[in-house]
């Protein structure tokens, strides 16, 4: 048996270029445009993904409507699909739910055990029920329900608020990862009640903790105003601190958040918006707002922390916001025009930096704020026609997404275009454990991905979700081409990895990847060398990586994990 010392050839802080494309894509929807002509109209709102590179999603159809061309059940104006596509984008199951009226879903969540869990806004009656995964509701209802399956798409159990009492008008908006396993549910109230029985709740934005069981241990009322203003996205740190971010106008010209008051900064119109945080005693700790006293619709889209506390935000933003050293300025489009923005707070609710992307006319960062595997940050947004972000220049024939890396010490590492158009909006952006992004939303037109182009059913918009990284491995000793590869052992390992190989007459290029792309290590098996050989990997971080064998007749590969 030889021995192959692992020498570390380059170790690259950034990942996301080095060999990295898009993938593949999967769209949703059908020909009808939404009753109220809304863009986007048909979308996939938001994606979860697992170890192995399974995409969970949910989002919203319109009849009649496919996935990937296999045919849904549709129901009504706007129906509820929750679905599963395994790492290589094939489509593994699906399921519909809704009735007559509109019925949306908002957020998809995973628990360590791998169910999952989904929310939204259902809407029924006695003589319109609607079907909600096999379960008839039939009370006259509009409000949030909260569904329950295992990753083979089974449905474990569902639950609507107000059941049996008036509607409350309740909406589900994110589910999120909270302490000790439990689940933090967003959800917004419009008439005072009782949400499920003996729990009463009142109008404003509430955030509730639940167990797996859906059963809700605590909840307490954050924000309130005659007509809650939006709160479009919320994160829960590392000590179970609440962050949320939303945007208050026309309509909301004052709201109460923690029990203090907030005005709106220019009461002739446009729109300010406000992030804030709450210790995880519920106790407001500090409020930022941003607006301006001319007429700008301006939004607070996206809030994520880090799992060392740090806070990033986006959205809209105009000229002359200072975030930290850094001025936001659109070079490209008007002094009216908004742009997209994203910016680091410490925990304090101190601006540490911002960075704008200038466009040719109002656009925003709501695509989703991520935590890469490097410890850098993954953003996505959309441009029209010309964007320019620091020395990243990108076009289109209209609104187009973007996405792009980050070091939290904002040096910007890429910009990469969605590959579809004119009329594109991305809704969430995702990574796995080997970092590979997955970004979800809504397009118009076509997009093509590896020779294969998804055309959008008609409407206003199709629902999409696209992978943007590496070929994707399903098991441990996968052979992507050729016979060469037999065995990798042991697997997970601390030190040693051996592996074995079909007595070879040919030379063989061994090569090891870490999970971001960089090659870590390269040697040349002569040929009639040996069958068994070991790789030395005591010096190399835990995670992922990734052997690759090259032989005139083709390539094989295997993944191992490196472990303390």
């Amino acid at each position: 048996m030889k021995t192959y010392g692992l020498i570390l050839i380059i170790l690259l802080t950034f990942t996301h270029v080095n060999g990295q494309t898009w993938q593949w894509g999967a769209r949703f929807g059908g020909l009808s445009t939404g009753p109220n002509n809304d863009n986007p109209d048909e979308s996939i709102r938001d994606i979860i993904t697992d170890n192995e590179g399974n995409v969970y999603f949910c989002g919203t159809v319109r009849q009649p409507s496919n996935a990937n061309g296999n045919i849904l059940t549709t129901y009504g104006a706007y129906d509820i699909i929750v679905g599963k596509l395994d790492c290589h984008g094939n489509l593994a199951w699906v399921k519909t739910a809704g009735g007559f009226f509109e019925d949306f879903a908002n957020s998809i969540y995973q628990d360590d055990v791998g169910n999952l869990y989904v929310t939204g806004q259902i809407e029924a009656t006695i003589n319109n029920p609607c079907n909600l995964f096999g379960t008839i509701v039939t009370d006259n209802t509009t409000d949030l329900f909260l569904s329950k399956l295992d990753t083979a798409g089974n449905v474990l159990w569902n639950k609507v608020a107000s059941l049996g009492f008036p509607s409350l008008l309740t909406y589900g908006y994110h589910l999120k990862k909270g302490l000790n396993n439990n689940i933090d549910m967003l959800f917004r109230v419009a008439l005072d009640g009782e949400l499920f029985p003996g729990d009463s709740v009142t109008r404003g934005w509430w955030l509730a903790t639940m167990d797996t069981s859906g059963t809700i241990l605590s909840k307490f009322l954050f924000a309130y105003d005659i007509n809650p203003f939006p709160v479009f996205d919320f994160d829960t740190g590392p000590n179970g601190d609440h962050y949320f971010i939303g945007t208050f106008g026309q309509g909301w010209d004052s709201a109460s958040v923690g029990g203090q008051m907030i005005y709106r900064t220019n009461p002739a119109g446009g729109n300010d918006f406000v992030f804030f945080k709450f210790d995880n005693a519920n106790n407001l700790q500090w409020l930022n707002q941003i607006g301006d006293t001319t007429f700008r619709f301006i939004e607070g889209s996206r809030i994520m922390v880090t799992s060392n506390d740090e806070v990033y935000i986006g959205g809209s933003i105009f000229n002359g916001v200072i975030f930290g050293n850094d001025t936001m300025f659109n070079t490209i489009g008007g002094a009216n025009n908004n742009f997209p923005f994203l910016a680091k707070y410490n925990n304090q609710g101190v601006s540490q930096w911002g960075i704008g992307m200038s466009t040719t006319f109002s656009c925003e960062m709501s695509g989703g704020i991520i935590e890469l595997p490097n410890g850098n940050i993954g953003f996505s947004g959309y441009f029209t026609v010309t964007g320019q972000i620091d020395s990243f220049n990108v076009s289109g024939s209209g609104k187009e997404i973007f996405i792009g890396e980050i070091t939290p010490n904002r040096d910007l590492l890429s910009v990469v275009t969605f590959p579809s158009g004119p009329q594109d909006y991305p809704q969430e952006l995702v990574c796995d454990t080997s970092g590979n992004l997955y970004l979800s939303g809504a397009f118009s037109g076509s997009f093509t991905i590896n020779g294969i182009t998804n055309t959008s059913g008609g409407g206003m918009t199709d629902g999409f979700v696209a992978k943007y990284g590496y070929i994707c491995t399903t098991s441990l000793e996968e052979i992507i081409s050729g016979n060469d590869f037999i065995s990798l052992y042991p697997n997970p390992s601390i030190d040693i990895v051996y592996f074995k190989l079909k007595n070879e007459s040919r030379s063989t290029l061994l090569s090891v990847y870490n999970s971001l792309g960089s090659k870590v290590y390269e040697a040349t098996i002569p040929a009639n060398d040996s069958d068994y050989y070991s790789i030395d990997i005591s010096k190399l971080s835990s995670g992922v990586y990734f052997l690759q064998l090259k032989t005139s007749s083709g390539i094989s590969s295997g993944k191992f994990v490196k472990t303390d």
